[in-house]
Parts: C-alpha cells; structure tokens; sequence
C-alpha cells in the first residue's frame, strides 16, 4: 500500500479520475465505478466498459469503425491527463500518465504508417480530449469535489453527479 498522499495530490487524482469518466460517459461507454482510493498500482482507477472490446487490433481490417471505436478509446485515456493539467499543471508528473500515453500510441500505431503520421494523429486526438474536458469542465469539477468528499462512487452516482446540470 502506498503511504497517503496530500491533500493537493488527492485533489489532482480526483480531477484526473473524473476525466477519463467524464470522457467515457461522453463517449458513449458506461462507466461501473470511480475511486481515488490508491492500492500499490496507482492512486485513482475508472472502471468502465473497454471501447475495444471484441475488436482486432491485429486484423488489418482497419474499417472506420474499428477507427472511431480506438479514436475513443484514447480520448477516454487522454482525458484523465488532460483534466488534471487543466486544473493544477504543476501536479502532473511524467510518470503519471506514461501509462496512458504508451497505451495510446500502440494502439495507434496500427493505423499509421510513419512516426510523423503517428505523432500528427496523437496530436488531433489530444486536442480533441482537451476540446471535451474544456467543454465538460463542469461536470469533471462536479465529479472531481465528490470523489474527494467520498473516495468512492458508482457507475449511477458518478453518471448523475456527471448530468446534473445537462
């Protein structure tokens, strides 16, 4: 188990949790369960359903909707990063969200044929993510303050506090 962490560090964690829910509910995908309650992997974790799932990464058969299900799928994982820059830039650490980022770039990596095209591509959908967290601001700061009042929240906790003011 992790020693505990600050207060400012559990906000960050809050914030970059609610993201990656934010973004998954946006996306269409049902979000099970959003905790900052850290064990030895991380501090934070969102539970939702997996974009790719059933999906072949290897099949060579890139039709746009395999396309637009990985194009999703890294926007819920860059949203996470992407929330808690947007709300204290000083408390994201590379190794914070090197997870996030090496998962993204191999699953892109299988539709680009260049590293220039890979970074181009990385380059939109980032942007992309930081259009949606700008606009669900909101909503993340919602779920950002009740996941540091509870730790913890449901799938239907979370999608309320998530459409309150929709």
């Amino acid at each position: 188990m992790r020693n505990r962490i600050s207060r400012r560090q559990l906000e960050a964690t809050a914030y970059h949790e609610a993201g990656h829910a934010v973004a998954a509910i946006e996306m269409g995908f049902k979000v099970s369960s959003v905790s900052i309650q850290a064990d030895e992997f991380s501090h934070g974790r969102t539970v939702h359903n997996n974009p790719l799932y059933r999906m072949n990464l290897n099949s060579h058969d890139h039709s746009d909707r395999l396309r637009l299900r990985v194009e999703r799928a890294v926007i819920i994982a860059l949203a996470g990063p992407e929330a808690q820059q947007r709300f204290n830039p000083r408390t994201i650490r590379k190794h914070d969200v090197k997870d996030d980022v090496d998962r993204v770039m191999r699953v892109l990596s299988e539709f680009t044929a260049s590293n220039e095209e890979l970074e181009a591509y990385f380059n939109l959908l980032r942007i992309r993510t930081r259009q949606l967290i700008a606009l669900k601001w909101d909503a993340v700061r919602r779920l950002s303050r009740a996941l540091c009042e509870r730790t913890a929240l449901s799938g239907a906790e979370t999608r309320r506090i998530i459409t309150a003011d929709d």
